[in-house]
C-alpha cells in the first residue's frame, strides 16, 4: 500500500514539474517519462537518475565543467554505496 503511494506521489510530482519545466536548450515544453525527459519540440533527451531530473547532458558542459565532473566522479567513487547500504 505504502508503495503504491509513493507511485502516486511521483506521478502527481511528474504532472506539476511537467507545467512548469521547460527544455535548457530551446525552451520546448517537456514529456516526463520513467527513466527520461524529452523536448516535445526539439528532440532532446534527459536522464532520471535516482529520482533525479538531470537536465544537463554532457555535451551542453564546457571543458571546465568536464575536468570537475571526471574529478568528482574519481574523488567519490565508492559514494554510492553508501547511498543504498
Amino acid at each position: 500500500m505504502r508503495h503504491r503511494c509513493m507511485e502516486e506521489k511521483q506521478l502527481e510530482n511528474s504532472s506539476i514539474l511537467q507545467g512548469i519545466l521547460v527544455c535548457p536548450s530551446c525552451n520546448g515544453s517537456l514529456s516526463i517519462g520513467n527513466s527520461d525527459i524529452t523536448c516535445n519540440r526539439c528532440g532532446k533527451a534527459y536522464s532520471i537518475e535516482n529520482g533525479i531530473y538531470k537536465m544537463v547532458t554532457n555535451e551542453d558542459l564546457n571543458d571546465f565543467e568536464r575536468e570537475q565532473e571526471l574529478l568528482f566522479d574519481k574523488i567519490y567513487d565508492g559514494y554510492d554505496k553508501y547511498l543504498y547500504s
